[in-house]
């Protein structure tokens, strides 16, 4: 399952490596507490044998290598007006989880995007864990929509393919009730430490994991994406 959003960068120009190391650091706080432990991240490579020589991350933050080997690579890659960190969790096959970010500066055309992808990792099909790790991404990144779904839904099954996918589980920044997406098995709102709502978690499937080969969870979120759109709540992206 995978956790995705496209945002706007608050960053007027492209921050140093450490900051950006850091966020993916955080975020990998995030994931250890659910079970994804943060010393198996290693900084991406050529081969999994390279990325498997280096730890990156330890319990005080990024690690030296993972520095090093960013800003070699920022080197190599010149003046592209983007930066790309990446980490993997070092298993191969179902278990492995990726993290990853692509930075553009607020100014520029395009948005970041920021994405923890995965192949049947059990921490990662557990609906609580989900939701609370997206809603601490939330903390981080002021996101327009995040989405939890699986590659194949958003590439082969969702409606529109301008606008996020419903998937498993959409969050979007505005109260959602029942009747806006009756399809939902589940709406769940985010509330801020002020215990106002900042925005809810529309789940297709309530009580398992979505399943992309399962007719009736495609159907489900096949609904609630034209009626988000009937009611005018699923933007484009090209109008986040």
């Amino acid at each position: 399952m995978d956790i995705s959003f496209s945002y706007r960068s608050p960053y007027a120009s492209l921050p140093d490596v450490q900051t950006q190391l850091s966020l993916l650091w955080q975020v990998a706080l995030f994931l250890d507490d659910i079970g994804i432990p943060l010393e198996q991240w290693c900084p991406t490579a050529d081969t999994p044998e390279d990325a498997l020589l280096n730890q990156a991350f330890d319990r005080n933050g990024p690690s030296a290598a993972l520095i090093a080997l960013t800003r070699e690579n920022k080197r190599l890659s010149g003046d592209f007006p983007m930066d790309v960190t990446a980490v993997w969790n070092g298993i191969r096959g179902a278990g492995s989880v990726g993290i990853s970010h692509i930075l553009f500066p607020g100014a520029a055309s395009a948005a970041s995007v920021f994405k923890i992808s995965s192949s049947a990792a059990a921490p990662l099909l557990d609906k609580e864990n989900l939701v609370q790790v997206a809603s601490r991404l939330l903390t981080l990144f002021t996101a327009p929509f995040l989405s939890i779904s699986h590659s194949r839904y958003d590439a082969l099954h969702k409606v529109f393919k301008e606008r996020p996918g419903a998937g498993w589980m959409l969050f979007l920044p505005r109260q959602i009730t029942p009747a806006d997406v009756p399809a939902a098995q589940e709406l769940r709102p985010l509330l801020d430490a002020q215990g106002s709502q900042r925005g809810t978690f529309v789940i297709s499937t309530r009580d398992e994991a979505f399943d992309v080969t399962n007719d009736a969870h495609l159907s489900r979120a096949a609904a609630i994406e034209m009626q988000l759109v009937d009611k005018d709540l699923l933007p484009r992206f090209d109008q986040l």
